[in-house]
């Protein structure tokens, strides 16, 4: 599904990430783990084109994303961690924005936002300015507008971060969903014991690369034991 080889990105002389290799298949839920500033977020970035690599490729499904990046930014998704630049619209607008620009029709639009504002809880909340929001809040509308045009490929940044536990559930039965129609999920994500409970891989990002990827999670019991490990010395 996702292949990156030799990635590396550097801000202002400064390496965050270098050469690093990373694979992602369909039907996989990837936890990527590490300590604060390895580059989590830049190798999102990288991976959604919102940062280009200096050095190294990213293919999906065997195709540099760069050959023909508009196929590819229809068929992936990404919920950044912070959605306040869209602060002065209401949350249905904003989904409805977000969808739109995936060349959804308003019908499609309008059922799928109602049936998934149903799911997080989040009806009362359409119509509010989301400035007004709650850090949590302005989470479920983040996911919701991502997810809205169901994507192949779901990139999310810490997207437990807010979400009361109901809301987190709802998540983790979306993440299933994706990875049973054949998708995948890529999320950074800092709590080990939901990795554990949401994952299927984990990848472990530390020293700028890629150092070690955790297969069937559930069953791996080399994938806590190292890691705890490893936090417990940083």
């Amino acid at each position: 599904m996702l292949q990156v080889k030799d990635l590396t990105k550097s801000f202002d002389g400064k390496t965050i990430l270098d050469s690093l290799d990373f694979q992602a298949d369909a039907g996989q839920i990837v936890g990527i783990v590490g300590s604060n500033g390895e580059g989590k977020t830049t190798l999102l970035n990288c991976l959604t084109t919102v940062l280009k690599p200096d050095h190294g490729y990213i293919r999906y499904k065997g195709k540099d994303i760069y050959e023909d990046i508009d196929a590819y930014k229809k068929d992936i998704a990404y919920t950044p961690d912070d959605c306040s630049s869209f602060d002065y619209m209401t949350g249905r607008e904003f989904i409805a924005f977000i969808g739109s620009s995936y060349g959804l029709t308003k019908p499609e639009i309008t059922g799928l936002t109602e049936g998934a504002a149903k799911q997080f809880n989040f009806t009362r909340f359409l119509d509010m300015p989301i400035e007004e929001y709650s850090r949590g809040t302005k989470q479920k509308a983040a996911l919701i507008a991502s997810y809205i045009h169901r994507p192949e490929i779901w990139f999310l940044d810490e997207p437990m971060l807010g979400l009361d536990p109901a809301a987190s559930d709802t998540l983790v039965s979306l993440f299933k969903e994706v990875a049973a129609r054949g998708g995948t999920v890529i999320l950074t994500i800092h709590d080990l014991f939901q990795a554990e409970r949401i994952c299927t891989d984990v990848a472990h990002l530390d020293g700028k690369q890629m150092v070690k990827i955790y297969h069937d999670i559930p069953h791996n019991k080399e994938f806590h034991q190292d890691l705890v490990r490893f936090f417990s010395a940083k």
